[in-house]
């Protein structure tokens, strides 16, 4: 890396980090490969989950600009006449990629959403005037965080260019019931690249564009996680299974119990997370057969779930979840050789290749079938120094995030 790399500086955009111990917790690991090759990073999280920061190296500095910010009718309508133009040429670009009529029906979120990203717009103008002319580079983790802001910047030639990933609710249509995603088409126009998680995300971002001369800015690039090693572990006579996620409707963990009351031998269930289903799932779990031994271990920071991969064998890894990017959960269960099993959801194919790391289950109805399954995987002899090859070929943090890291700095 030459020393002019070096000295630029990142503005990385977040939903919340380094704020909470929940959310984003997979930029823990990037966050390092990042502050290895820039000068300085500041982080604008838009929220905060709860006032605990995560420890973040010394190169970084947490700008609170964005923090919860609120802005009431008064507030947005200055907004919208401030950046009058720009809400026009915004608004006749989301007509021409998703009709009239879906505009006038939905006008009150189009108008609130542009408001809100005005918002950041104006105070990073504010921002920029206050900062070093130091070269900077503009981050979003997310497709739909400040990327509208950054775009409105972009096309006043206030900032160069900006880049950002796509995950799952921020590129996929059926996340937003409404309007879709809001204004794609105008922010993939001044946007340099974006990121996008998966494979299966990449050709259907693709597909939503009317022009194929901005395919060339779409790009797939997987998360990471780093290399870790089980040493000695035993396997037990019973077989465990660990599934690793929030207790919410989307990821359907109050579905376990009534797929493995179905196991007639002993199993041990251990399921780490919790959310708002968290009393119904302890309830169903209350009836499951004597056969199923099961502990919901509720939120645990991620380093304990890691311990728990190191010092137990763990048989499967399951995840009944409906809507997927590609999991950074099944990624970590991968590095140890742990074969997966769950629905060929999105991005889910790319790291559960059937036989080889794991199995996909059929549709979420066909019980009897996916009993079958979980049963045949449970006896199946998978090759785990073969997962363990497939997750370094993909998803090993040190190749993928030194590549990432290496393109956007350069």
């Amino acid at each position: 890396m030459s020393s002019s790399e070096k000295n630029k500086t990142l503005f990385f955009f977040t939903a919340s980090f380094p704020y909470g111990n929940k959310a984003e917790t997979f930029i823990e690991t990037e966050i390092r490969y990042l502050t290895a090759s820039f000068e300085k990073i500041v982080i604008f999280p838009s929220s905060a989950e709860s006032s605990f920061i995560r420890p973040v190296p010394e190169n970084v500095e947490i700008n609170n600009s964005f923090m919860n910010l609120s802005l009431s009718r008064k507030k947005k309508t200055r907004m919208i006449i401030k950046w009058f133009w720009s809400f026009c040429t915004v608004i006749l670009s989301e007509i021409n990629d998703k009709g009239l009529k879906n505009i006038i029906r939905h006008i009150k979120i189009y108008s609130d959403i542009f408001s809100y990203q005005a918002a950041k717009a104006s105070i990073l103008c504010n921002v920029m005037e206050t900062s070093c002319s130091e070269e900077k580079v503009f981050y979003d983790y997310w497709f739909e965080n400040s990327t509208l802001a950054l775009s409105l910047l972009t096309r006043k030639k206030i900032i160069k260019d900006f880049i950002c990933r796509g995950h799952r609710f921020d590129i996929y249509d059926e996340c937003w019931a409404k309007t879709g995603v809001p204004y794609r088409a105008f922010k993939i126009k001044y946007i340099k690249k974006i990121y996008i998680v998966s494979e299966y995300g990449k050709q259907y971002f693709a597909e939503k564009l009317k022009s194929k001369a901005l395919e060339n800015k779409i790009q797939k690039e997987y998360l990471g996680i780093n290399k870790r090693r089980s040493v000695g572990v035993v396997k037990n006579p019973t077989p465990l299974i660990i599934s690793a996620s929030s207790v919410s409707n989307r990821k359907n963990v109050i579905h376990i119990p009534d797929l493995i009351k179905n196991i007639k031998t002993e199993l041990r269930w251990v399921h780490f997370g919790d959310g708002e289903e968290m009393t119904l799932l302890k309830q169903k779990c209350l009836s499951l057969p004597k056969n199923i031994d099961w502990n919901l271990m509720g939120h645990v920071d991620n380093k304990y779930l890691i311990e728990f991969y190191i010092n137990n064998y763990v048989d499967l890894f399951l995840s009944l979840s409906e809507s997927e990017g590609l999991p950074v959960s099944m990624m970590e269960a991968q590095s140890f050789g742990i074969p997966i099993i769950s629905f060929p959801v999105y991005g889910i194919p790319e790291i559960v290749k059937d036989g080889l790391t794991g199995f996909c289950l059929k549709h979420y109805s066909d019980v009897d079938s996916n009993v079958k399954t979980l049963e045949y995987a449970l006896k199946y002899p998978f090759e785990r120094p073969k997962i363990i090859s497939f997750f370094e070929q993909n998803f090993d943090a040190a190749n993928n995030y030194r590549k990432f890291v290496d393109e956007i700095s350069a």
